[in-house]
């Protein structure tokens, strides 16, 4: 895979993370209310997703299974708290 390709993959996943962070953050200040994430942890979050397909592209297919489950855990976790 060329490098070109890998930085229009990864700007897309940045883009999208920052879109959805920024949308995530108008609606709790519109709402007032507490929210998980916002945007600087969305894009966080969409990069590794990022690293994962490229890394289960690469192998047999199991890191992305095992960020998934990773990230959900931490998302759990930061809920219960």
């Amino acid at each position: 895979m060329p490098h070109s390709e890998l930085v229009v993959r990864f700007g897309i996943a940045l883009f999208i993370g920052v879109l959805i962070g920024l949308e995530r953050e108008y609606a709790r200040l519109k709402e007032e209310v507490k929210a998980f994430a916002g945007v600087r942890t969305f894009p966080l979050i969409s990069l590794l997703g990022c690293s994962a397909a490229l890394i289960s592209d690469l192998t047999a297919g199991w890191a992305f299974v095992i960020v998934a489950f990773l990230v959900g855990l931490l998302i759990a976790i930061a809920y219960a708290f």
